[in-house]
């Protein structure tokens, strides 16, 4: 009986601990080992190659610059002028020079257009003979700007250049002011088939026909060559004597002239007028060899230039038509012009 009774306590004691563990709280499962505390040092610059592209990259935007012929201190200023300001804004420029030959010219632009370029920038050797390289750049959607020459057709989306007819017009003027309004004057003219030639002729020309008592009795193409114009101008001396006074197209042109009237021994008999103040003008000019030019600011007009394809590459509005600053030189004020 004592046996029975501890086999039933002993049951007891066991279910007793097995309700016990039971009805024990069940502990909360285990979270997630919180990260390992983020290193406190300043997260590092981002490398060269993942910085943003900047906004000076060579490679923005292309630019072809064919110039009529890289022979002076002109046409060298222009191209510098029109590089520096392009490439100053992000822009590249290839420059090609056609060496005054517009099938030069001509082919310089179509391997130009096969570059990709973006923009086109043009002195043209001819106006008439450089529309087929216009026209092709049009097909090809590129913007056309000609500089100092104008093209004769095609799509030109701006022109920079000076006011070619009020210099040969104010020229004309001169002579007929020195001259008392009569007598015999030349003009030693550019390359023909030029917009400039063509304008700086006319305006000088329709000076002259405003005066009953004036006539120009010798009028030359000379190729902007000085030796061309040393010939021309004693071609003329044999032939009209008497003309008081020579307007020409350059300096390069009338400092030809100057050495054949210095030679005939006529220098201090005939008025002379160039065009540009560069290869020895101004100095001719305080010399007393020569009497009047043209300032063009050469600078400026590349600069212009340049700044019109900038302008158009952000979006700009641009004129079409831009014209740059001109003054006339002469002794009177000669010195603010000397370098």
């Amino acid at each position: 009986m004592k046996i029975a009774k501890k086999i039933v306590l002993i049951t007891l004691l066991v279910l007793s601990m097995v309700l016990a563990a039971c009805q024990a709280p069940t502990p909360p499962p285990a979270t997630e080992a919180p990260a390992a505390p983020a290193d406190t040092e300043a997260p590092a610059a981002p490398t060269e190659a993942a910085a943003p592209a900047d906004s000076g990259d060579a490679t923005a935007f292309v630019v072809g610059y064919s110039a009529a012929g890289l022979i002076d201190d002109l046409q060298i200023g222009w191209s510098e002028s029109v590089q520096k300001t392009i490439e100053e804004a992000g822009g590249k420029v290839i420059i090609v020079d056609s060496q005054n030959k517009i099938a030069k010219q001509v082919a310089d632009i179509e391997d130009l257009l096969t570059q990709n370029v973006d923009y086109l920038v043009v002195n043209p050797v001819d106006e008439a003979g450089i529309v087929p390289a216009i026209e092709a750049a049009n097909a090809a959607n590129v913007p056309v700007i000609t500089i100092d020459r104008a093209a004769g057709g095609g799509d030109v989306a701006v022109h920079v250049g000076f006011d070619n007819y009020k210099a040969g017009f104010d020229a004309g003027e001169y002579c007929a002011q020195q001259m008392g309004e009569k007598g015999e004057v030349a003009q030693l003219e550019g390359q023909a088939g030029t917009s400039v030639a063509r304008e700086r002729a006319q305006g000088f020309n329709d000076a002259i026909a405003q005066y009953p008592d004036m006539s120009v009795v010798f009028d030359k193409p000379t190729d902007w060559d000085t030796t061309k114009a040393l010939a021309a101008t004693e071609d003329m001396l044999s032939a009209n004597p008497d003309v008081q006074c020579i307007w020409s197209h350059a300096d390069a042109i009338i400092l030809g002239a100057v050495q054949a009237l210095e030679k005939a021994g006529q220098l201090d008999q005939v008025i002379t007028i160039g065009m540009g103040m560069y290869g020895g003008g101004p100095e001719a000019i305080k010399a007393g060899q020569l009497t009047a030019s043209w300032e063009l600011y050469s600078d400026q007009l590349g600069q212009i230039a340049g700044q019109a394809v900038v302008d158009m590459q952000d979006g700009k509005q641009v004129e079409k038509l831009i014209s740059t600053d001109m003054t006339f030189v002469t002794s009177d004020n000669i010195d603010q012009f000397l370098k």
